[in-house]
């Protein structure tokens, strides 16, 4: 079936590729020649892309990690083109798969930096955490979105799992952030609020 698919995807359509991938990601079927299949004919057609279908790709392979360094810059052209298009979840999508393959490039995460500022009372608390992740994996020392991103997570703390929350510490203490103190300090009481809970589950049974 992948041999098959390969020889379609000299012809295959923006849509038929992200497809493809997605699929791929969602079980973790990682073929090596698929791959390199879809990536190349995606670099052929980059523009074809619309902004979903370029992010869900871009996914897909940070998911397999399958990091095609030819795709990716040729991503990160067309995404700054689609710049418009980052919604939400592409955002904190787009910056992790960045990350994953340790794609270093200022200009979309400033884009994203930008877009998410403005969009930040609209991400989920694990958005949040995965571009606070993103940007600190990277080093990119984005003061303003952190304070941005900070301020959203000690209004909406009780949203974030134990991973989100694990995330955001990780990036300020990574990225040096002292003046987030206030969240740091909340997430550790948090956590300690949870640790309590756990124990006396333990007791109890």
């Amino acid at each position: 079936m992948a041999s098959a698919s390969i020889v379609n995807m000299s012809e295959a359509s923006a849509e038929a590729l992200a497809n493809t991938a997605w699929a791929c990601a969602k079980i973790h079927y990682v073929h090596e020649k698929l791959m390199e299949s879809i990536s190349a004919r995606s670099v052929s057609i980059i523009t074809e892309f619309h902004g979903q279908q370029l992010w869900n790709l871009a996914w897909s392979f940070a998911e397999l990690f399958y990091c095609d360094y030819s795709f990716l810059q040729a991503f990160v052209f067309q995404s700054l083109a689609n710049q418009s298009e980052l919604g939400p979840d592409p955002l904190s999508n787009t910056a992790w798969a960045l990350a994953v393959c340790g794609v270093h490039a200022p200009p979309l995460f400033d884009v994203i930096s930008l877009r998410a500022t403005a969009l930040a009372p609209d991400l989920s608390a694990a958005a949040l955490a995965g571009i606070a992740w993103a940007f600190a994996s990277q080093v990119h020392r984005d003061l303003p979105l952190f304070a941005v991103v900070s301020a959203q997570a000690l209004v909406r703390l009780k949203d974030f799992s134990s991973e989100s929350m694990g995330n955001i510490a990780w990036a300020l203490g990574h990225l040096l952030l002292t003046r987030e103190q206030p969240l740091l300090l909340a997430i550790a009481a948090a956590a300690r609020q949870q640790h309590d809970k756990l124990s006396q589950v333990d007791i109890a049974g």
